[in-house]
């Protein structure tokens, strides 16, 4: 008797080449997330020194993107959800495209606020719409656990080819040279994007806009508290007071999406103990990475007299050690745990910043050039976890909207982060002292953070890599 004939593999069973292609527009995608991101960290001197921008102007510089990202990304998680990830993915790509043709011809640094501001709402539909692509179109576990930790090392690669280029672009066409590149990119993306991604399945769901302006107020006050109390002198009460209206509108926020029938944050997840994980590591490792990033970059060009090009190359250090943090963390989850690789990178990190510090305070450049690459190590280890686990606890048509909850806590910890450390070191006056004293808080904020997940994870905390979620009810 003839045998049977072989059945065919299940269409999960390993990525098509279509497929390759379509993980390469979400990946171009993220990578002009993370650009945007840090795109302005190196040439923000040269900004400064030629349109004539004060300390105050250049943190707004640097944290409209952050804010309005932030912000926005309740109501791109949702729309992700409700009008389809791929459409959402587009507009947002071509927002992208037209902040940053605003930014190359700013010449002002209102102009660059609006430009900066137009890249957040744009990079606000472009992040959740990006990984609800990504859960629709990798269905197997493993593949999709995968396809996330190449997802997140191409916005890592991108990080160290946008801080080698920035550099040497900013050295040689100047800071406007920055926002053509991101153009060209953001138009290279729409491009493959249109012809090669497929819509992922949608869910009615209502828009929540009275939480979403609640949010952006909240997020807004806080942060303009937080630079104007840096800014300006220590009897004002300006800061203080618009720090205080923050926190009250956040009490306020979650009032109102525990009353709302259709919250724009999907705040049932975090009944789950590691999805709570994902999004403290998501906001703590945020809080310090960037924070520390604005900072070092200025104290080196105006503290050290580095030039663009070589602020950009010590950098890179840092983003290079980022590069080998996701496959680190996806070996680690797989014979261990999410939450051991978690706090595997928030120690690292932490270890790394306080070396880094110092560094700092003793002008000793290997030094801080050598711990940055295990702080960048620790960034994506720690984040490649957080983000693979926050999509295992996410049920069918919800991947926007997890993905949401976890970059809208990656983004409040960058604003916040920025804001906080900046005013802590002194960025409008760069020193080895306040730098320093900054790194500290930093590492600090990550040996917290990793108490607090070890004592919440001796329940029943033990996602690994190919889990399903014991009730995905929950994350509805």
């Amino acid at each position: 008797m003839r045998s049977a004939p072989a059945l065919p593999a299940p269409p999960s069973a390993a990525p098509t080449r279509a497929s390759s292609w379509t993980l390469v527009a979400l990946c171009l995608g993220f990578s002009l997330v993370t650009f945007d991101n840090t795109v302005v960290t190196v040439g923000l001197p040269q900004m400064q020194q030629q349109l004539g921008i004060g300390a105050e102007v250049a943190l707004w510089i640097v944290d409209a993107y952050m804010v309005a990202f932030t912000a926005l990304l309740l109501i791109g998680g949702s729309l992700a959800d409700r009008w389809g990830a791929r459409r959402v993915y587009l507009n947002g790509t071509a927002l992208i495209a037209a902040g940053s043709a605003l930014c190359a011809v700013a010449d002002s640094g209102g102009l660059l606020i609006i430009g900066r501001a137009l890249q957040g709402i744009g990079a606000a539909a472009v992040m959740p719409g990006s990984l609800a692509l990504i859960k629709s179109s990798y269905t197997d576990d493993r593949h999709q656990a995968r396809a996330v930790v190449i997802w997140t090392t191409a916005g890592s690669a991108a990080a160290v080819a946008g801080l080698v280029c920035s550099g040497a672009l900013v050295s040689a066409f100047g800071w406007r040279s920055l926002f053509w590149t991101n153009l060209a990119v953001a138009v290279l993306t729409l491009a493959l994007s249109g012809l090669c991604l497929r819509e992922a399945p949608t869910v009615h769901n209502r828009l929540n806009l009275l939480s979403q302006g609640v949010f952006l107020a909240a997020l807004t006050s806080f942060v303009a508290g937080v630079i104007e109390w840096g800014a300006s002198s220590t009897d004002s009460l300006t800061g203080p007071v618009l720090m205080a209206v923050g926190l009250a509108l956040a009490v306020g926020f979650t009032v109102v999406e525990r009353r709302y029938p259709s919250p724009a944050l999907q705040l049932s997840l975090l009944r789950r103990p590691d999805a709570r994980a994902a999004t403290t590591v998501a906001f703590v490792v945020n809080f310090g990475f960037y924070g520390q990033l604005f900072l070092t970059a200025g104290f080196l060009q105006r503290v050290e007299g580095f030039s663009p090009l070589q602020t950009s190359l010590v950098i890179t250090v840092e983003a290079v050690g980022a590069v080998f943090g996701s496959p680190c963390g996806s070996w680690i989850a797989e014979r261990s745990s999410y939450r051991i690789a978690m706090l595997t990178g928030l120690l690292v990190i932490a270890g790394g910043m306080l070396v880094m510090a110092t560094g700092v305070w003793t002008h000793t450049l290997e030094l801080t050039a050598g711990s940055s690459f295990f702080v960048g190590l620790g960034v994506d280890l720690a984040i490649a976890s957080a983000t693979a686990d926050m999509l295992r606890v996410a049920s069918t048509g919800r991947a926007g909207a997890a993905s949401a909850l976890l970059t809208v806590s990656r983004q409040v910890g960058s604003a916040i982060g920025v804001a906080v450390l900046g005013v802590a070191g002194a960025a409008s006056a760069p020193s080895a002292t306040g730098s320093s004293r900054a790194l500290i808080i930093a590492a600090l904020s990550c040996a917290v953070a990793a108490y607090l997940i070890r004592r919440t994870g001796t329940a029943r905390f033990h996602g690994r890599l190919g889990d399903r979620p014991a009730t995905p009810a929950t994350s509805r």
